[in-house]
C-alpha cells in the first residue's frame, strides 16, 4: 500500500500509518521523498490480513517535529476495476493521497 504527501507537509515529522478499523498507526520510514510504503503485515496491519478488501481503508497520521498531530485521517483506499460485471476483479489498489 503507497501513501503519498507531500514532502513539505510531513516536513521533519513523521509519518504512521495502520490497515483496518480501530488500528494503532506505525511509524513508516519513507521510501522516497513523498512515498510511504505500507507493508500489509504487522504492525501495520492485524495477524490474520490476506488481502485489500473493497473499501479497506487506512488510518495516516502525520505529526510535526514539535509533537503535533497535522493530520489523522482515515481514508478509503482508491481502486479500479476492470471488471466483467460479474465480480468486483481484477482490482488494483491506487496510490492514497494526503493532501
Amino acid at each position: 500500500m503507497i501513501i503519498e504527501a507531500s514532502p513539505d507537509l510531513v516536513g521533519n515529522g513523521s509519518l504512521a500509518a495502520c490497515l483496518g478499523d480501530d488500528c494503532e498507526p506505525a511509524l513508516v520510514e519513507p521510501a522516497e521523498p513523498g512515498k510511504w510504503e505500507v507493508p500489509q503485515e504487522p504492525p501495520y496491519a492485524p495477524q490474520d490480513t490476506i488481502g485489500l478488501d473493497l473499501g479497506a481503508g487506512i488510518r495516516v497520521v502525520i505529526v510535526d517535529a514539535s509533537g503535533a498531530t497535522i493530520r489523522d485521517e482515515w481514508i478509503e483506499i482508491p481502486y479500479t476495476s476492470s471488471s466483467d460485471g460479474r465480480c468486483p476483479g481484477p482490482v488494483e489498489f491506487q496510490p492514497v493521497v494526503v493532501t
